[in-house]
């Protein structure tokens, strides 16, 4: 399954997250979509209103859910895709994971295993 995350609050962001959401259940791929916190005001945007609509034809409704909520959900799906505002921080942190000395990474083997996986999300 592939998660969408949006805590964006702007409705340029959400809108354009739920768009991305759409059209990645385009491939019959399972997806599934959290607003942590809800939508907030932007609720009220019409693009907004048609894409959760649209979600909701297509059998994959978008859910409120709070931080912790998206956090378990993300530890189980197979990608994950984060939508955040402009200048706010970039990534969900998961939790319990451990640090990694990037000079331990065999950079020949992350990349067979990139061009290997169905997806693959840097930063």
């Amino acid at each position: 399954m592939i998660l969408v995350v949006v805590m964006a609050r702007g409705a340029d962001r959400v809108a354009e997250a739920l768009r991305a959401a759409v059209g990645l259940g385009l491939r019959d791929e399972p997806v599934e979509v959290v607003l942590v916190g809800g939508p907030g005001a932007a609720a009220a945007d019409p693009r907004i209103a048609r894409a959760l609509g649209t979600l909701e034809l297509l059998g994959r409704p978008a859910r409120i859910a709070t931080m912790d909520e998206a956090r378990a959900a993300a530890r189980e799906a197979r990608a994950v895709e984060v939508w955040t505002d402009p200048g706010s921080p970039r990534r969900l942190e998961l939790g319990g994971g451990r640090c990694v000395d990037p000079r331990a990474v065999d950079s020949r083997r992350l990349v067979e295993q990139i061009f290997e996986a169905d997806a693959a999300v840097l930063w």
